[in-house]
């Protein structure tokens, strides 16, 4: 990963040269923290895939700038298929971003903060990972449709 928090979601485009990535490996963004390699050991398969299909995968990483990289690799799906082993995650962790109520904090992830404090760092940052959000499932659509920006 290329910033110390980012927003991750993979893509799945079916076919030799796809230009569609309607597929959502990840329905819920993840958000990363930490520079450096992320690892993702599996992903859920769609059901109906064959072996030998052909298709792309295509991960989206969204900064704190609002600015999204994309990736894209073609794959061949084999039935069978062994990990190829040595992948790390060295200091990124990711968890799947979800809707939380007011002041819901599972147990041992404390904001760092007593409960009902706030300080304003907290709700500024709590400000943007929100707008950030709301643009990213604002603009999933373009991308999911094909008429993303070129």
């Amino acid at each position: 990963m290329h910033h110390e928090q980012s927003y991750v979601f993979v893509n799945l485009g079916l076919g030799r040269n796809t230009s569609n990535f309607n597929v959502s490996l990840t329905p819920q963004f993840w958000n990363a923290t930490g520079k450096g390699t992320l690892c993702v050991e599996k992903l859920p398969v769609p059901p109906g895939i064959e072996n030998g299909t052909l298709a792309s995968l295509q991960v989206v990483t969204a900064g704190a700038g609002g600015a999204a990289l994309y990736n894209c690799a073609d794959v061949r799906f084999v039935q069978g298929a062994k990990a190829r082993g040595g992948c790390s995650d060295s200091q990124v962790r990711y968890v799947p971003v979800g809707q939380q109520k007011e002041g819901a904090c599972p147990a041992g992830q404390g904001s760092g903060s007593p409960a009902g404090q706030r300080s304003g760092s907290g709700s500024a940052r709590l400000a943007f990972d929100t707008l950030a959000l709301a643009a990213l499932v604002a603009l999933a659509p373009l991308f999911v449709t094909g008429t993303g920006f070129l």
